[in-house]
Parts: structure tokens; C-alpha cells; sequence
């Protein structure tokens, strides 16, 4: 780059920008993290009565929460990185 004449220094701009880009999508992705993460975690008493209640409810409780998974926006931002990282290294 420098041996051609061109402004080299404008490389800098570009590892700029996609730091900056990588910046407001990494803000986007966890920006309501709290919300999207779902119950807190229970207390003995309410995980002894919960365990009690899943003989009751559907036997595809996975399914659920596979579907919900599906849906949350950090495990689509963390299934393309590992896709592009993949697909630069091979």
C-alpha cells in the first residue's frame, strides 16, 4: 500500500468503522438483556413446589425453550459469528 502511492492512513479509517460498527450491533444485541433473560432463579421452596407441577404439564417442555431460544437475539448474533468464523477459517 505504501509503495503504490495511495494514502495508506486511511486503513486506519476502515478498522475504525468496523470497530464502531461492531460496537452499536454488539449495544443492539444485549441492550435489553435483563428482559430477555426470563425468571430468576427460585428459592428451594419454589423449586421443590415447581418439581411437583412438571408432572402435570406437557411432555415437550424443551421445545419451549428451544423455540424461545430460537427467538432471543443473542444466540443469533452468537450463531453467526461462529458461522463466519467458520467460514473465514475454512
Amino acid at each position: 500500500m505504501v509503495s503504490t502511492g495511495g494514502l495508506w492512513t486511511r486503513y486506519y479509517l476502515l478498522t475504525l468503522s468496523f470497530t464502531v460498527f461492531n460496537l452499536a450491533f454488539a449495544a443492539w444485541s444485549f441492550w435489553h438483556y435483563e428482559t430477555e433473560s426470563g425468571q430468576p432463579l427460585l428459592t428451594e421452596t419454589e423449586r421443590v413446589a415447581s418439581q411437583g407441577m412438571s408432572n402435570d404439564q406437557s411432555s415437550r417442555p424443551g421445545l419451549a425453550k428451544m423455540i424461545k431460544a430460537f427467538k432471543s437475539r443473542i444466540v443469533i448474533l452468537g450463531a453467526l459469528f461462529i458461522f463466519a468464523y467458520q467460514y473465514v477459517l475454512f
